[in-house]
């Protein structure tokens, strides 16, 4: 099973990153993706913990964006997106 939209509490999720993997893994999800809205702040935790210590699964790396076009406001899922660049860009 796979679950590519979970939010954490860096944006509007209820459980913290290392809840997020221990529920992955409990629920049996052999893919997840991290998509907090604007921030990609959940992948600097996961650099500083030992993620395999949880969760065994593969994570894609990914990000909830908002945008405005044509004066309405949409969200835009993007999945393995450069970490390195988005922390060099403005969100």
């Amino acid at each position: 099973m796979i679950d590519l939209h979970i939010h954490t509490t860096s944006s509007d999720g209820e459980f913290s990153v290392v809840q997020i993997l221990e529920k992955a893994t409990s629920k049996g999800l052999n893919i997840i993706s991290i998509t907090d809205h604007n921030n990609i702040n959940a992948y600097d935790v996961l650099n500083n913990i030992n993620v395999k210590e949880i969760y065994n699964g593969k994570i894609v790396i990914g990000v909830e964006l908002e945008f405005v076009y044509k004066g309405r406001l949409f969200d835009m899922l993007g999945y393995g997106i450069d970490l390195n660049v988005m922390k060099n860009s403005e969100l």
